[in-house]
């Protein structure tokens, strides 16, 4: 039902946005660039000592962290450089705080079955579903609050109330997974089984309104949420069958981002605070 997860750069103060990628096989990239004068202040390149290639997956909020996966989870800063979290070959670091200190994601090697994890430096990876197989894709900017799925089903997590299942959209939901969740920790994104939609939905989540299908863009047979804005007024992710289209939705509706020349589908995941 769910699409990978593959968190795209977020934006970040001073009007600068941090983009990290794979650029070679085993060679990760981060750039730096001031998009209100138009030019790159450094590109940094790093690379990677593993037997597979591995993907940076999502960047802090100060453009100080980067993480990533999908083979053996990650975290690289300049000040300690590139260090794996464990060692297993399914691990992946999801997502990250806004100053880099938390991050989340799935381990297997010391988490078993393959489980939710938080990380900071002082703890390590610690596991936050014990005993199902899940997890964790997307953190609050404060490290506070973990969002993922577990099972079948999206969850939120926090350290004083621990895992709560968001359930399904109404009608034919049986599967549902949380994608992102914005800076304060209020909105979750993602998508679940609907009766409209059987392959997946996109669902906006707050603990007022719970959770609130978002529909798809013509004709569309699927939805993805993928991405949330801050403040969690502006979502975005892709929708469609095959091939699908990027879409940015608000309180106004969806709209399509369109496809660019020579591509035959497009995925949005992230958006600027």
């Amino acid at each position: 039902m769910s699409l990978p997860k593959r968190s795209a750069p977020k934006r970040w103060a001073l009007l600068a946005v941090v983009a990290v990628g794979l650029f070679a096989a085993d060679v990760a990239f981060a750039t730096v660039e001031d998009c209100g004068a138009g030019g790159v202040l450094s590109v940094t390149f790093f690379g990677i000592d593993a037997p597979t290639e591995e993907d940076p997956l999502a960047v802090s909020g100060d453009g100080s962290t980067v993480v990533g996966g999908p083979d053996q989870n990650f975290r690289w800063n300049e000040l300690g450089g590139f260090k794996f979290l464990s060692g297993g070959i399914n691990d992946a670091a999801y997502d990250v705080s806004g100053d880099g200190s938390v991050v989340v994601g799935v381990a297997d090697e010391i988490l078993s079955p393959p489980e939710a994890f938080i990380w900071t430096s002082g703890t390590g990876i610690v596991g936050i579903a014990s005993g199902s197989t899940s997890r964790a894709l997307g953190v609050s900017a404060d490290g506070s609050v973990v969002v993922g799925e577990i099972g079948i089903d999206a969850f939120r997590w926090t350290s004083t109330g621990g895992i709560m299942g968001l359930g399904h959209l109404p009608g034919a939901g049986f599967n549902s997974q949380a994608n992102a969740i914005s800076a304060d920790g209020l909105t979750i994104v993602g998508t679940s089984t609907s009766t409209v939609f059987p392959f997946g939905e996109a669902f906006r989540w707050t603990s007022a309104g719970g959770m609130v299908g978002l529909g798809g863009l013509p004709g569309a047979t699927a939805s993805f949420a993928l991405g949330v804005s801050a403040d969690g007024s502006v979502v975005v992710g892709t929708s469609g069958l095959t091939p699908y289209e990027g879409f940015r939705w608000t309180s106004s509706g969806m709209v399509g981002l369109g496809t660019p020349v020579g591509f035959i589908e497009s995925r949005a995941h992230s958006v600027s605070g």
